[in-house]
């Protein structure tokens, strides 16, 4: 099914309140918007999954009441979901996205029920989310400098190409408070390209434009480092498709 069709068919679905469903007293949205991988259309294992996320920015990261956090590409709200159910009095969340109906669904159930979590459309160009977005010749979020003490990206530079992440690393470090981390997941190689995107030489089949991004190591650490993170931790592999998490801290 055509990507722009199927972001209708949600919308709609998502406008007429069909895309909801609960479990344990918690608003989750429909299994058909999960689009992490098979296991998160489980109840069980989506809720799990989203108090596991911000269990991961309490204790790695010291995430409390007094946090604000950044949650690019929050999607349908796993880590808002995670985080209203551990920390419901958190001073501040932002999530955007470039998925009209990911946002007007949290909106709709995060949002309305929790007046500290946000929600923003952002119209950037991305081949896989978002081909009609714009292309801009630099980032500009809409928040102020130092503004948050945590930003979280998961499965958002795995799929988006090198000048667009070379983008946003630098924009997350002026958003970012000097000693604020971020944790993001991406896909990295040894050697090689520095760019292989829907790489052969993996154990999974990659369909559809950007599906997946992977990054030569050094490089993508390196450009880290030179928009000022220190990499506090690597854990290669660990997380969803194989992805590589990494914890950063603004130096």
């Amino acid at each position: 099914m055509d990507a722009r069709l199927i972001d209708f068919v949600k919308r709609m679905a998502t406008l007429f309140g069909l895309a909801a469903t609960r479990h344990e007293g918690r608003i989750l949205p429909a299994s058909f918007l999960r689009l992490c991988g098979s296991e998160f259309r489980d109840d069980g294992y989506f809720l799990d999954s989203a108090r596991r996320e911000a269990d991961r920015l309490i204790n790695r990261f010291g995430a409390g009441r007094d946090s604000a956090v950044l949650d690019a590409g929050c999607g349908f709200g796993r880590l808002a979901i995670g985080l209203a159910d551990r920390i419901p009095d958190l001073r501040r969340y932002e999530g955007i996205d470039v998925s009209p109906a990911a946002v007007a669904w949290c909106r709709r159930y995060i949002g309305r029920r929790h007046p500290n979590f946000h929600f923003t459309l952002i119209d950037m160009h991305n081949r896989r989310y978002n081909p009609r977005g714009r292309t801009p010749a630099a980032l500009a979020l809409p928040f102020a400098s130092g503004t948050f003490d945590l930003a979280y990206l998961y499965s958002v530079f795995s799929h988006m190409e090198l000048h667009d992440v070379t983008m946003y690393i630098a924009e997350l470090r002026r958003l970012v408070r000097t000693g604020g981390g971020v944790f993001a997941t991406l896909y990295v190689g040894e050697g090689g390209p520095e760019v292989v995107v829907n790489p052969a030489d993996s154990d999974r089949t990659w369909t559809g434009p950007l599906h997946c991004v992977r990054y030569r190591r050094e490089m993508i650490e390196e450009r880290f480092r030179a928009a000022g993170f220190a990499i506090e931790d690597v854990r290669h592999g660990t997380e969803t498709d194989g992805q590589s998490g990494y914890s950063l801290r603004a130096v």
